[in-house]
């Protein structure tokens, strides 16, 4: 895999025409002059771009949000048809393994009786449905965890706050969309977003953030 590049001040906020002073730049510069260091802020704003992740994280292993939001309706839909099942039928496949000599493997679902094996097989469509309520309860109810990339952002962020004493949102919007630009990506990164984020996280991240003044 080849590396990529890291992009120098500059060239993030170089002005598509001649003459020009592009909008980052002079985003750029108020930071600068408020005492952003210029390595920092070029450091912080490449580390943005090249730790990108998932933005939505995985409430189940292997599967993203949305395929996550659909896995309670699965588990309910399969307690109903598993409930479509007449005990009949649960009695022939029984009696087929009591009297197969191969069915060795599964003779424990005789479990001594027909009467109790019947009964652990009535009650599971009962508690696939419970399942099914309680995952997508926690599903519902789990807090979303920071992205890789959004980590980045708020160390950005904190960098920002901590050598001006100013959030500066407005040029911090612009830095990232120029930045995002030049990849020829699109930032998620509005003001909204970056204030929202600073506030969900930064309770959650002190001890990352005290650990960055050492």
């Amino acid at each position: 895999m080849a590396k990529i590049e890291m992009l120098s001040l500059e060239r993030i906020v170089a002005p598509e025409g001649r003459g020009l002073v592009s909008p980052a730049r002079r985003a750029a510069d108020s930071l600068l002059r408020a005492g952003m260091n210029e390595d920092t802020l070029e450091l912080d704003l490449n580390n943005v771009i090249l730790n990108v992740s998932v933005r939505d994280d995985d409430p189940l292993i292997g599967k993203t949000r949305r395929q996550a939001s659909y896995f309670p309706e699965r588990v309910l839909k399969f307690a109903g048809e598993i409930k479509q099942v007449t005990p009949g039928l649960v009695y022939e496949l029984l009696d087929s393994i009591r009297i197969n000599p191969k069915a060795k493997d599964v003779s424990w679902l005789l479990n001594g009786s027909y009467k109790e094996t019947l009964q652990a097989f009535e009650g599971l469509p009962n508690l696939l449905k419970v399942y099914g309520e309680f995952v997508k309860f926690a599903i519902r109810k789990k807090r979303r965890t920071v992205a890789c990339q959004d980590h980045f952002a708020i160390i950005l962020m904190q960098h920002v706050r901590q050598a001006t004493g100013k959030s500066f949102y407005p040029e911090l919007e612009i830095l990232l969309e120029a930045l995002f630009r030049v990849r020829n990506l699109t930032s998620p990164y509005q003001q909204p977003t970056l204030r929202d984020l600073y506030r969900r996280t930064r309770l959650r991240l002190r001890p990352l953030y005290l650990a960055l003044k050492t």
